[in-house]
């Protein structure tokens, strides 16, 4: 099938969460061919979640370090876009190859990701485990305000640290999945933005392979085409 490719370098947080929502209420119109998205920020941002409290963010230093924070159409928690690669599915929720319900969606584009990294000799797998279980790191993840502090059951991890963040937004007949791959940590302490927030294990790309935005891209349209056969126009 024939999907369409943009690619959004370098624009604020703003521009980019709006350039979403205008495809999907233009696919939900049947105005607009289904996309996918490459995209990164400038300058760095925060995304946070459809719920997520706003309170949760130190606004005060992010403001002092020059980050945009904007919230997004879909859910989860906070997303630092600084060093990551991020991208967006914007399609009907009858594509032929992505539909299905939350879960299913995500192993398909997840899996995606997945033949990624492992063909870059990085061992990624998927999280498993029951995120109905008391006082493990999954029922944790609804108290921590960052996406990459904790995982939940299916999501694509290395070495039990979360490399991929991904959250759905359905509306009508469209469906939007937005996602971010950490390529390389920001270049300044995130930390600190979050009020009462203690640092997790999470990975970068960078700390096994030197990858950049573009050759990322490649390997994701490489591998699109190879497993759903997916040409991107």
């Amino acid at each position: 099938m024939k999907m369409r490719l943009l690619v959004s370098r370098k624009q604020n947080g703003y521009a980019q969460m709006a350039m979403d929502e205008a495809i999907l209420e233009s696919i939900i119109e049947k105005q607009s061919p289904e996309t996918i998205r490459f995209f990164d920020f400038s300058p760095p941002a925060i995304t946070i979640g459809r719920l997520q409290n706003i309170s949760e963010v130190n606004l005060q230093r992010c403001k002092k370090e020059g980050i945009v924070i904007v919230r997004r159409l879909t859910g989860g928690r906070a997303v630092i876009h600084s060093g990551d690669f991020t991208f967006s599915f914007i399609i009907r929720k009858d594509n032929p190859v992505f539909q299905g319900n939350v879960y299913e969606t995500y192993k398909k584009i997840s899996y995606i990701f997945l033949e990624v990294i492992t063909s870059l000799g990085i061992p990624a797998e998927w999280k498993k485990g029951n995120n109905k279980k008391p006082g493990n790191k999954e029922t944790a993840y609804i108290h921590k305000p960052l996406c990459f502090s904790a995982t939940t059951r299916y999501e694509l991890t290395v070495r039990e640290r979360k490399v991929l963040g991904v959250a759905q937004y359905r509306k009508k007949n469209g469906l939007l999945v937005q996602g971010s791959m950490l390529l390389r940590k920001p270049y300044f302490d995130f930390y600190k933005l979050f009020d009462g927030y203690s640092q997790g294990d999470i990975f970068y790309l960078s700390d096994s392979t030197d990858i950049d935005f573009e050759q990322f891209s490649e390997l994701l349209i490489k591998n699109m085409r190879k497993i759903y056969n997916i040409e991107l126009y």
